[in-house]
């Protein structure tokens, strides 16, 4: 097998993966979300006849602005997925704008269970507030694949209605040139950029 073919071999594995850890995600916040449903639902058993009933949103990924952050210089748009990558460090942000739910309501779902469940380690985790007022944590965890280790950071950010959730996903080999790039695009989201790019 050509050092090509195992490249990327490698990199559709990653991509698999990450694919496979965002599903997870949103079906955790869609238990969430239906666990409050039902809450709600029993509440509404309470309300007299003269009341209206409530309506109920459920949270769904919607099309995300890639604007909303400031990739790391030599990264570019994924052909594969909405985000950014690079081939040169094997290294990819995948980006998922999910509408109805804030980030709070997610961060119930995160636990040790769920690090488990997505085959993670957790490393740390980190409040912040972006350079753009946006408010959010991020998580960073390591994983193995095929004998190379990874760290992801898992990110929510967002306000009350919307989620940008991002999987950035590098080899630690690549620690020292990459970590550091990806931490300032962390702190560049902006749920209102300037430039509209789709």
């Amino acid at each position: 097998m050509s050092v090509i073919n195992v490249f990327l071999t490698k990199k559709l594995q990653v991509l698999t993966v990450m694919k496979i850890t965002l599903l997870r995600s949103l079906a955790a916040v869609l238990f969430v979300c239906t666990t409050l449903s039902s809450l709600a639902q029993q509440d509404s058993l309470r309300v007299t006849s003269e009341e209206a009933e409530p309506t109920y949103v459920v949270p769904a990924p919607v099309k995300v602005n890639l604007s909303m952050i400031t990739p790391p210089q030599e990264f570019q748009i994924s052909p594969s997925f909405d985000g950014y990558i690079n081939f040169q460090s094997s290294s990819a942000i995948i980006m998922t704008l999910i509408d109805n739910v804030n980030y709070v309501k997610i961060l119930e779902s995160i636990n040790e269970d769920w690090f488990k469940s997505n085959g993670l380690i957790k490393v740390s985790e980190k409040d912040f507030v972006s350079e753009n007022g946006v408010a959010g944590v991020w998580y960073k965890s390591t994983f193995t694949l095929k004998e190379t280790e990874f760290y992801r950071y898992t990110v929510f950010a967002g306000d009350l209605k919307r989620t940008l959730m991002l999987n950035i996903t590098f080899p630690i080999s690549m620690k020292d040139i990459v970590e550091n790039a990806m931490l300032l695009s962390i702190n560049s989201i902006n749920f209102n950029p300037t430039n509209h790019e789709e």
